[in-house]
């Protein structure tokens, strides 16, 4: 049914309709008339949504898509002429801001662009000049920010609520239809539940946007009330800095990575990146202080979680990186010979584990969660993030902080304004998803790049430059660490340490040659700090018995004292249940030989 003022309602006999009362929103003079004052307001569209192209493509696609909306939705009854007349004078406008060659059409002179206009459309342009005509660029941004929030609910509603909603309809109908399966039945609603909370919750972002106005006003005593409310709030839920263990991260970042940041390790290729985050993710859950219910989610694309799992269990545990995978291979002998033995190589790798990773999340009297997570490359995005922590969150576990290996192989979860899909504005956009998911939610997120081979040579600087893939990762990111293992020189090489002294004193020092064998220079720099300043290169020790990266000689020395006899003592145990294994087998040749 229409109005007198010709906007649409929902009829009142029918069935209620979600989608339909949502188009009532955009369907209706006020939101389409607020649209052609935007338009006649002459300046650039330029936001942090997009450039001008960009943006006029997104509001024509999004009246091209409110189009064929109302030939597709229920419920509705509208007036065709007038709904699509206000429609088709918003999309040739656009077409006009685009055309360069043409002068803009502003309130003053709209009508000598287009000189057939139907009633309807000259009306309500003659309304907008003499009731919302925008006085300056201040209530132009407010105008642009509010119209592009309410097309980006309209979108996210289509896309994440629409689904779960379709869903529940045809499971309603397969009920009414025929006899289900209480347990089916049961089991369908849990997944659609699940699920749809993953997606519709996505939706909180909006509400998510009120909770911090994006502007502040001061005039007087007064407006400092709601400013320092606002910010203590800010500081109490959504802030924080996460040590990380390395001195020349957290001083330069003010004490830790901040939430709602996004930090790049980069560097060349096999020069131990993952490693190094490993490293990181440890000294996160020991240094700070997570509670029970919240947890570090770490993803990775090209390791499975069981080869990721062998070097948690080496950096964590403080194992030689060597013997674990030997207790892999032990294992599968093992279990190939006596699969008796099965419970046995489960309590080993059970003692391992608590040894390694619980005595990190369980320690001094706190309880956090470490997650591993897989996915599968060039086809993970932060949509996979996002509705994991959601799917957690239904359980009860907060993630606090995500590492990701790495950009390189993700996908990106495209923005609707963006005309873009080179692999090159891609890497951007990966960062871009990162950044936005990291600020709804007030958590960092640490992840990897790749540098170009040029990067390789250890007599030539690392800069931003290096990054491969885009120079838009950069720009999206708030921290980058370079990092560069340095296999020409030894950690008691002169030429190595220079003036660095993360490593320095050890010329003067008797150190086993194994250790040096053992490990090698690792250069860690901090070449992009929207929080802080830059850090030179500094050396530290990179380990590679247990695949630790220290900061000093002194913590080298003695963390590799204790990998030897904690090593030494996996082996034993695992010779144990070698042993027992030979032990069973005589036994069972005696037997045959008595027979």
């Amino acid at each position: 049914m229409m109005n007198e003022e010709g906007d649409l309602i929902v009829k009142k006999d029918t069935d209620y309709d979600v989608f339909s009362r949502l188009l009532t929103g955009y369907l209706n003079k006020e939101f389409l008339s607020k649209l052609l004052s935007m338009s006649l307001y002459q300046s650039d569209f330029n936001s942090n949504e997009g450039n001008d192209h960009e943006l006029i493509k997104y509001f024509k696609d999004f009246l091209i898509s409110l189009r064929k909306d109302i030939k597709e939705a229920q419920n509705l009854n509208i007036n065709h002429r007038v709904i699509y007349s206000l429609i088709d004078i918003n999309v040739a406008l656009l077409d006009l801001r685009k055309n360069i060659t043409v002068r803009l059409a502003g309130y003053d002179t709209v009508f000598n662009h287009f000189t057939k206009l139907d009633t309807t459309a000259r009306v309500t342009i003659q309304g907008v000049i003499d009731n919302d005509r925008i006085r300056d660029t201040v209530k132009f941004r407010e105008r642009l920010d509010e119209i592009i929030k309410l097309i980006d609910v309209y979108y996210k509603f289509k896309k994440l609520a629409m689904p779960a909603l379709r869903e529940l309809g045809a499971l309603w109908v397969e009920s009414e239809q025929s006899a289900i399966n209480p347990i089916t039945y049961v089991s369908a609603v849990a997944g659609m539940f699940v699920n749809g909370y993953s997606n519709m919750s996505k939706l909180s972002d909006i509400s998510d946007n009120d909770k911090f106005k994006n502007y502040m006003i001061f005039d007087n005593k007064s407006s400092v009330g709601p400013v320092s409310k606002e910010l203590v709030k800010f500081l109490s839920t959504s802030f924080n800095r996460y040590r990380t263990g390395y001195p020349v991260i957290d001083k330069a970042c003010g004490g830790g990575i901040e939430s709602g940041s996004v930090s790049i390790i980069s560097g060349p290729s096999n020069h131990a990146k993952s490693i190094f985050m490993i490293n990181i993710i440890r000294n996160v859950l020991e240094l700070n202080d997570l509670k029970e219910n919240e947890a570090l989610l770490m993803v990775t694309l090209e390791d499975d979680k069981f080869k990721l799992l062998s070097r948690i269990l080496s950096i964590f545990g403080n194992f030689s990186a060597i013997d674990i995978k030997e207790g892999y291979k032990y294992t599968n002998n093992i279990i190939n010979k006596n699969p008796d033995l099965i419970s046995v190589t489960e309590d080993f790798w059970n003692n391992q584990i608590n040894e390694s990773i619980i005595s990190i999340t369980n320690n001094n009297g706190k309880t956090c969660k470490l997650i591993i997570m897989h996915g599968d490359e060039n086809e993970f995005s932060m949509t996979n993030i996002n509705k994991f922590i959601d799917q957690r969150k239904m359980e009860g576990t907060i993630i606090k902080f995500v590492a990701i290996d790495y950009i390189d192989v993700m996908c990106a979860a495209h923005s609707n304004y963006s005309s873009t899909h080179d692999d090159y504005n891609l890497h951007g956009d990966i960062v871009h998803d990162m950044k936005q998911c990291a600020k709804s939610r007030g958590i960092p997120i640490l992840t990897i790049s790749q540098n170009n081979r040029g990067s390789e040579d250890i007599q030539i600087e690392q800069t931003n430059s290096n990054m491969g893939g885009s120079i838009k990762k950069i720009r999206y990111a708030d921290l980058i660490i370079m990092i560069r293992q340095d296999n020409k020189n030894d950690i008691k090489n002169n030429s190595t340490i220079g003036k660095h002294t993360n490593i320095g004193g050890l010329t003067n020092v008797t150190v086993p040659i194994r250790l040096i064998e053992d490990s090698i220079p690792f250069e860690v720099s901090i070449t992009k700090n929207k929080s802080g300043d830059l850090a030179p290169v500094r050396y530290h020790i990179f380990s590679k018995q247990n695949l630790k990266i220290h900061s000093d000689a002194v913590t080298y020395f003695k963390e590799m004292q204790e990998c030897d006899k904690k090593s030494s003592s996996m082996r034993t145990k695992l010779g144990a249940i070698e042993d027992s294994t030979l032990t069973i087998d005589t036994i069972a040749m005696e037997a045959l030989d008595l027979v």
